[in-house]
């Protein structure tokens, strides 16, 4: 079931609808922030984090670990050379003629991500219980443009009191949060060192189709610029926010994405960026082939909102629905499954303030459209009313008590928090 007060402008819908009873396995995500630990070059990583939806920021405590306690990773292998020395010397050696489009993505857009580290101060409670004892975060971003705007996500950042930025070359600066978006899990952060800005191109995530190649690059348990290979494994997935809202239209790939990775540029085979991953399901806590990554379509629009107001709006329309089952169309006298049946509406909300019912007490509406599109499922209520604005007036068809009739709503502006 879904709540959906979904987001402003290409922003996503929380799934303006909250789950209702059990979340499917892959939303069982649980956005935890460890802090930063040093990779020692002798050291075992021990992956903490079992649950099935995995935030890939990369961290030390200086406590209890902020995930429960997971299978051991095997020992990391010493290398012969720093990675920095390593992609010195790939930047420094020309490519030969029949180098793989890995090389060529890589050789292209390296230079462009960076890694993110920052510092809170104080330990933060964890979402698998007790005191994470964090002290900071460890992620990945990229530069989008010449006047030092770097994309990350928003989790990397949260309750940051600093954030410090390196590049390839080795070199670190400070950077300014210019906004943050929790709902998209989207942030923008810019900084002062014009040498070392080597922006990305973005691409056009609409675009893309199950099996395309797609490569990421990032900072796994601190490895920096670290170069995965993958596929589109599926479109259109919906992952869960920091704040407890649904991401509609996530991709999922089998690039491997590991703890640090988050924030980093997931690319196509023209050195675009088409996502930012996100997120991972997996038990143990690290890479099983299954992957997400935030389009970079929906980013692009929050960047624009971030870049010129620090915040974004999304709209909100306040209700949480679910599909139909065959048995719950019949009670309800529908032939078919078609629509997103309201389970609950907010007091006070939008739909509260429209008419619309929920089934609390029995009954409830289903709607079968919005704004004049279809809605055949839950997930077309959410992407449509994340495609509007608060303030916008969105006709919805519904079907209540054996008759169709059209309710119109003036939708609001999302609540920070699920309640």
């Amino acid at each position: 079931m879904t709540d959906h007060e979904a987001p402003g402008e290409p922003a996503p819908a929380e799934s303006d609808a909250e789950p209702s009873g059990q979340e499917p396995d892959r939303r069982a995500s649980r956005w935890h922030r460890p802090s930063i630990r040093t990779v020692a070059a002798v050291g075992a990583v021990v992956i903490a984090a079992a649950a099935l939806g995995v935030s890939l920021t990369r961290g030390s405590s200086s406590g209890t670990n902020s995930a429960s306690p997971a299978s051991q990773s095997a020992p990391l292998q010493i290398l012969p050379s720093t990675t920095s020395e390593v992609q010195n010397t790939a930047q420094n050696t020309p490519l030969p003629s029949d180098a793989t489009t890995a090389e060529q993505v890589y050789r292209t857009d390296a230079a462009g991500v960076v890694e993110i580290t920052t510092s809170t101060g104080s330990g933060n409670e964890s979402p698998f219980g007790g005191n994470s004892g964090n002290s900071g975060a460890l992620g990945t971003g990229f530069v989008i443009d010449t006047d030092g705007h770097i994309v990350t996500n928003e989790h990397v950042i949260d309750g940051a009191n600093s954030v410090t930025v390196k590049f390839a070359d080795g070199k670190e600066v400070s950077a300014r949060v210019v906004g943050s978006d929790a709902s998209t899990d989207t942030a923008l952060l810019q900084v002062d060192a014009p040498s070392e800005l080597h922006p990305i191109a973005l691409g056009n995530s609409d675009s893309l189709v199950v099996g395309q190649d797609v490569y990421a690059i990032g900072n796994p348990y601190g490895l920096d610029r670290t170069l995965t290979t993958g596929v589109v494994s599926a479109l259109d997935r919906d992952i869960q926010a920091p704040n407890g809202y649904s991401i509609s239209g996530a991709i999922q790939t089998d690039a491997a994405i590991n703890s640090g990775n988050s924030g980093g540029p997931l690319l196509n085979a023209q050195g675009q960026v088409v996502g930012i991953t996100a997120q991972i399901e997996s038990q143990s806590g690290g890479n099983v082939g299954i992957g997400y990554a935030i389009p970079i379509n929906l980013v692009k629009g929050v960047v624009s909102q971030l870049e010129s107001s620090g915040s974004v709006q999304h709209a909100y329309l306040g209700v949480s629905v679910e599909a139909l089952t065959p048995d719950l169309a019949q009670s309800l006298g529908l032939s078919d499954t078609r629509g997103a049946y309201v389970a609950d509406v907010r007091p006070g909300s939008p739909a509260a303030n429209a008419g619309l019912q929920g089934g609390e007490n029995g009954g409830g509406d289903v709607i079968r459209a919005a704004g004049g599109e279809p809605v055949n499922t839950p997930d077309d209520l959410t992407r449509i009313i994340s495609t509007k604005k608060p303030g916008d007036q969105v006709a919805l068809e519904i079907f209540r008590n054996g008759s169709t009739q059209t309710v119109t709503v003036t939708l609001g502006q999302r609540p920070a928090q699920t309640s």
